[in-house]
């Protein structure tokens, strides 16, 4: 089991060119590209269910943080 520290975590960020994209981990690798942020929302919580304790924030344009999730 995983302690609270080391939870997981994939972010719903805008990209300046178009498009939402799903970034995990501390280096900000990019998982997924979507055209929507709903569909970007979608993949993030798939993915933050299957690798719990997660937790997703969810930007909005400017990369402020809007809400975020947490699982487990």
């Amino acid at each position: 089991m995983r302690r609270a520290g080391r939870r997981s975590t994939f972010r719903v960020v805008a990209q300046p060119e178009g498009g939402w994209v799903v970034e995990s981990g501390g280096v900000e690798q990019v998982s997924t590209v979507c055209r929507t942020k709903d569909e970007a929302a979608r993949t993030a919580r798939r993915l933050a269910k299957a690798h719990e304790p997660s937790q997703v924030p969810f930007y909005k344009k400017g990369r402020t943080v809007q809400t975020e999730r947490t699982y487990g």
